[in-house]
C-alpha cells in the first residue's frame, strides 16, 4: 500500500510541476506543485524514519502537515467559492483555528501526540467546504460537463478522503484502546486506499485544467 500511495503522490507532484510550465498561466492550480511537494517530502521523511529520529514520535510532524493542509485548502476554497457567506466562513476558520489549537495543546492534547480533536474539527470544516462547493455548483448558471472541471475532481477527491476518514478519527482512541489490530488495518488499508483515490482525482483535475485552457 505504501508503494502504491507514494507512486500516486509522486505522479501528482510531477503533474503539478508540469502544469506550472503550461500557458496560459494555470492560476491557483500552479500552487498544487508546492502543496504536493511538501506533502511528498513529509510523507517520505516519516516513511524512512528521518523525522522519528528527531524525536521519539513523528506525530508532531503530522500535526504540522495537517494544519498546513487545512490552510492550503482554505486558500483554495476561498479562491473557488463565490458566495460572501462561504468566504466569511473561511476567514473565521483561518483566524479562530490557531486559537483553538493553542488552547488544545495547553489543555487536553500534547504537541508530540497527534492532535485528534482539532484534526476532527479541521476535517469537518473541509467536508462542509466541499458541500458548499457542490451547492454553488448545483445552482450555477454556467453549464459545463463536470468531467472537464478541474475544481470538481479536486474537491471530490478531498471530499471522499475527508468524509471517509472522519468516522475513523472519531473512533480512534476507542479503537486504539480496544481493537488495536483493527485500527492498524483500517489505517493502513482503508485510509491508504482513500489517500490513493484522493491523489488520483487530483491528478485527473490537474490534467483537466490543460484541456480546459485550450
Amino acid at each position: 500500500m505504501n508503494i502504491a500511495y507514494f507512486t500516486v503522490l509522486s505522479i501528482s507532484f510531477v503533474v503539478a510541476i508540469f502544469i506550472c510550465t503550461q500557458k496560459p498561466n494555470p492560476g491557483r492550480l500552479k500552487w498544487f506543485a508546492l502543496f504536493t511537494g511538501i506533502v511528498l517530502t513529509i510523507e517520505l521523511g516519516n516513511f524512512y524514519l528521518y523525522f522519528p529520529l528527531v524525536h521519539h514520535s513523528n506525530h508532531y510532524i503530522f500535526n504540522i502537515e495537517s494544519v498546513f493542509e487545512f490552510y492550503f485548502f482554505s486558500w483554495f476554497f476561498y479562491r473557488t467559492l463565490t458566495k460572501k457567506n462561504n468566504k466569511f466562513l473561511i476567514k473565521c476558520f483561518v483566524w479562530i483555528y490557531p486559537l483553538i489549537l493553542a488552547g488544545s495543546f495547553l489543555t487536553v492534547q500534547e504537541y508530540f501526540s497527534f492532535h485528534t480533536y482539532t484534526y476532527i474539527l479541521g476535517e469537518i470544516y473541509l467536508v462542509i467546504l466541499c458541500i458548499l462547493y457542490y451547492y454553488e455548483l448545483y445552482h450555477s448558471n454556467e453549464i459545463k460537463p463536470l468531467s472537464s472541471q478541474p475544481d470538481f475532481w479536486i474537491v471530490t477527491g478531498l471530499f471522499i478522503f475527508s468524509a471517509g476518514e472522519l468516522p475513523y478519527m472519531m473512533l480512534l482512541h476507542y479503537l486504539n484502546n480496544n481493537f488495536v489490530v483493527t485500527s492498524f488495518y483500517f489505517r493502513e488499508y482503508i485510509l491508504g486506499t482513500l489517500n490513493i483515490a484522493m491523489n488520483a482525482m487530483f491528478i485527473i483535475g490537474l490534467l483537466c485544467s490543460i484541456q480546459t485552457r485550450k
